[in-house]
């Protein structure tokens, strides 16, 4: 379990970003339950952060979820990115305040059906505000194996990142300048989705992921400080 002290969050405490637990289906639905995810002890202002990924049928786009909750908490959707096609994934990185429990349901509904989806969260705390001081996302041509953002962290900040692409076969995902903290199949045969973290003081980087297949990757990136 990751648990870097990093910054200065409110009060002067250091920043706390801890990787928690992911999950994944291979069910074709629109919308999918994550039962009893850990999320680390209770605290009134703890902030999940989510990392949720699907890949789409031939006959749907690669549409953000309509709705995640965490806990029974709405989670605010922050940034999301889709990969090149009809037939591709779509990664999206969203939060929420959930101060009780030490697991939680989430769950993620999109328009339409999905054919697999996976989720990974973590936790931060002793952070200055609940909404990312930046995000951005991008997206790859089709056939392509590596997908990069810039990003931005200071001392007092940190970054999460997630990627995943659609390929034929099997891909893992492979990070520079951001440490993985979960690379999961979300089917069998079938891509990953990964999540890692950029570093305090990491000044401004490009942040790349690489896939151990061609497909056509997505990545989405926020900072929060």
């Amino acid at each position: 379990m990751l648990t870097p002290l990093i910054g200065f969050g409110a009060g002067g405490a250091g920043l706390e970003l801890i990787f928690r637990s992911s999950a994944v289906s291979g069910a074709n639905n629109a919308t999918y339950t994550f039962s009893a995810m850990a999320i680390g002890a209770a605290a009134a202002d703890r902030l999940v952060i989510a990392v949720v990924a699907s890949h789409d049928s031939a006959d749907t786009a690669g549409e953000a979820p309509t709705s995640v909750t965490i806990g029974g908490v709405t989670a605010t959707l922050h940034v999301h990115a889709v990969g090149t096609g009809t037939n591709e994934g779509s990664v999206t990185i969203c939060s929420a305040i959930v101060p009780t429990g030490t697991t939680a349901d989430v769950v993620a509904t999109w328009a339409a059906a999905r054919v697999r989806a996976g989720a990974g969260l973590y936790t931060l705390a002793n952070y200055a505000g609940a909404t990312p001081v930046a995000t951005n996302q991008n997206t790859a041509t089709v056939d392509s194996t590596t997908i990069a953002i810039d990003l931005t962290v200071a001392f007092d900040q940190i970054g999460v990142v997630g990627a995943t692409s659609r390929s034929a076969t099997a891909s893992t995902v492979t990070w520079t300048n951001a440490a993985e903290d979960f690379d999961v199949a979300m089917e069998a045969s079938e891509s990953s989705i990964s999540g890692a973290h950029v570093a305090a003081g990491s000044g401004a980087v490009t942040v790349t992921a690489t896939m151990s297949n061609t497909g056509s990757p997505c990545i989405a990136g926020a900072v929060w400080g």
